[in-house]
């Protein structure tokens, strides 16, 4: 893991970051803030977590990244070393979230069931119990990983916040967004005074009627070139056309409003476009 990776993941310079590389089949976790909100003081980490200690208008947090491995006795010694620190850690607000592996509940999973599923099911409520940490509900979906055939689909992927966070962040949900090319949703707190998530792609219908859109858009898709992972150029891809397009728009329409609701119809016109240049 480089700054350089890191800073184009982010999409800007004013952050901080802490990974724990792969081991073996289990993959890396990498944790980033901005550094004007949050002065990390150290962090820590164990197989299938990592974590940060920070500050932030003079209240202590605690960030957890949570990969959690398959294997039961591998999730049972991960909630035991999170119980750990948590005692022998000063007092602060926590947020641990994450791909826990793990359900609380069968109406959380769709699919083949197992005996052994009802006993993790109860262990892994008493980890979240014993941690003091609320689960918040969720919106915009039951699920958040969807088995590739679509036979199973389960909430493997949460965020956990302490009461006092409730209070201090006003987050009154934790929300799915979509699936794009991976397996898994992300999940974001919602905040009462706080609109957390991505910007939508917007995009405005007349521009498909404009006789150049076509060949301006297939132009800029394949002027930029990223040599990283599918899913880091894809997005890279997406983000570069974005700018393109509102210089665009500017300069071919006058800067029509780009502040409309999401156009559903246009997002497909553009699959298309770009769809038939790969053909």
């Amino acid at each position: 893991m480089t700054d350089a990776l890191v800073s184009g993941l982010w999409g800007r310079t004013d952050h901080e970051w802490s990974a724990r590389n792969s081991e073996g089949r289990s993959r890396g976790i990498l944790t980033i803030w901005r550094k004007d909100v949050l002065q990390s003081e150290f962090s820590f980490s164990g197989k299938g977590f990592l974590g940060i200690m920070a500050r932030c208008k003079g209240s202590i947090f605690y960030f957890i990244n949570i990969y959690s491995p398959c294997s039961l006795i591998d999730k049972r010694s991960l909630w035991a070393e999170l119980l750990d620190w948590k005692q022998k850690l000063e007092r602060g607000e926590w947020v641990i979230g994450g791909d826990f592996n793990s359900i609380k509940n069968r109406d959380e999973r769709r699919g083949k069931e197992s005996l052994r599923r009802d006993v993790e099911m109860g262990e892994f409520g008493s980890f979240i119990e014993n941690m003091e940490l609320i689960d918040t509900q969720i919106i915009g979906g039951s699920f958040t990983w969807i088995k590739p055939n679509g036979k199973a689909c389960s909430r493997l992927d949460r965020i956990l916040v302490s009461e006092g966070l409730i209070s201090k962040w006003g987050v009154v949900a934790q929300e799915v967004g979509n699936r794009d090319i991976l397996d898994h949703k992300p999940v974001w707190l919602k905040s009462s005074r706080v609109e957390w998530g991505p910007k939508p792609f917007r995009l405005n219908q007349c521009w498909f009627e404009h006789k150049d859109f076509k060949s301006f858009v297939q132009k800029e898709w394949t002027s930029f070139s990223v040599k990283e992972s599918i899913a880091f150029a894809l997005k890279e891809r997406f983000k570069n056309l974005r700018g393109r397009l509102r210089w665009w728009n500017i300069n071919v329409f006058g800067e029509i409003d780009l502040k409309i609701e999401e156009d559903v119809l246009a997002m497909n016109k553009l699959e298309e476009v770009l769809m038939q240049h790969n053909d």
